[in-house]
């Protein structure tokens, strides 16, 4: 791969895509519209780059990216409900962050990256005191201030798990007191999210970084954490759900029930992207919990519903192929940075992989721009020669 522009176009480009990825960190889990705006920037970067020569070559790693996006893009353009899979292009539209980290050079700095992680973690605790402040106010959880608390739930999940394994390896910030400061607040946010998945999902991918690297602090502060919950009436009552996940599921049982024969009328290519209104059973809609619900609350079933078992064969692909590589990362890290940003990704990718199944991050721009993001990096991270 050449990876070396015009001269006079690579300063300039490496200084403004660098803080473009700085301030998207920072935007996503605090305004849509800047995460929107930031991300068609950086876009028309990497675009630019090609105007002016240069060069990519693309390999097996990005085969499960591009066969997902034609898929998907295939299931919107011939949907039996065109009227609606507008909506659903615009959300695949930003699957392109792919691009911003996987072929632009920059994309592959790890300290451009770091910056990227601190920004998100600073952008995760601000978000969270807003919601503290909603909370205090009277409503009944928190959802900072991109709005939707599946969405805040899942972006503070996600600076959590990246922030803790760069701060343990890498460093986040000069001062460790600051990153106590700010994990503590991104911990707290995803409390107050009542996001129940999110919260299991964290706890489970941080375990590694607890018995590997801090086992007795990570012991103690397992036990206060969970005191809190216990102390605290809401997040207790939220908390015992989880004993019972079966009769828990938030009337996810009802969307879910008419999913297998919907798969099964249309098995290739499905029924097209955004087409839950169009085709949930309305026999079903009065035993809903949220009759407003607009997706399948769960990530596979979006997948194969939206472009059928192709659609989901190809998004099994790209999890699994970015899994694989950030966990062969973690085993070849030759530096503490490296490690970090390893384990970080392999875990925040798991973090969606997991909590996928209680929920729909596909319909989440902020979401679907950091998951791909990430993929990105992780699947030029074997060959990055920068730290």
């Amino acid at each position: 791969m050449d990876d070396q522009p015009a001269t006079e176009w690579r300063p300039f480009a490496a200084g403004v895509f660098s803080i473009g990825l700085a301030l998207l960190g920072l935007a996503l889990p605090l305004s849509l519209v800047a995460a929107e705006i930031i991300t068609a920037g950086l876009l028309a970067i990497f675009l630019l780059r090609l105007v002016k020569g240069q060069k990519f070559q693309l390999s097996r790693r990005d085969l499960p990216v591009i066969a997902f996006l034609l898929i998907r893009l295939n299931a919107g353009i011939f949907s039996p409900h065109t009227e609606l899979a507008g909506k659903g292009l615009t959300y695949l539209f930003f699957c392109s962050a792919y691009a911003i980290t996987a072929w632009n050079p920059e994309g592959r700095d790890l300290k451009t990256w770091r910056n990227f992680i601190r920004g998100l973690v600073i952008g995760g605790a601000v978000s969270s005191i807003a919601s503290f402040y909603q909370v205090v106010e009277g409503a009944q959880r928190g959802i900072g201030l991109s709005g939707g608390w599946t969405v805040f739930g899942s972006l503070t999940g996600a600076a959590l798990v990246l922030g803790v394994y760069q701060s343990i390896n890498g460093g986040l910030f000069a001062k460790k007191y600051q990153d106590i400061a700010l994990l503590t607040l991104n911990a707290a946010g995803l409390a107050v999210s009542i996001c129940r998945a999110e919260w299991m999902v964290a706890f489970l991918v941080l375990l590694p970084a607890g018995v590997l690297f801090y086992p007795r602090t990570s012991a103690a502060l397992t036990g206060g954490i969970l005191a809190l919950f216990l102390a605290i009436t809401p997040l207790r009552e939220r908390l015992l759900t989880i004993a019972d996940p079966a009769s828990n599921l938030s009337g996810r049982e009802v969307i879910w029930a008419p999913s297998i024969k919907l798969i099964a009328r249309k098995p290739i290519l499905g029924h097209g992207l955004n087409s839950f209104h169009a085709i949930f059973p309305e026999r079903l809609r009065p035993h809903m919990t949220d009759p407003g619900a607009g997706d399948w609350h769960n990530v596979y079933l979006q997948t194969a519903i939206e472009s059928g078992l192709l659609g989901l064969a190809a998004f099994l692909w790209l999890l699994g192929m970015g899994l694989s590589l950030a966990y062969r990362r973690i085993r070849l890290a030759k530096t503490p940075p490296e490690q970090g940003i390893a384990w970080g990704l392999f875990s925040a990718l798991a973090f969606f992989f997991i909590a996928g199944g209680l929920g729909a991050f596909l319909v989440r721009i902020p979401v679907v721009v950091l998951v791909f993001l990430m993929l990105g990096m992780i699947s030029r991270f074997l060959t990055n020669k920068t730290s």
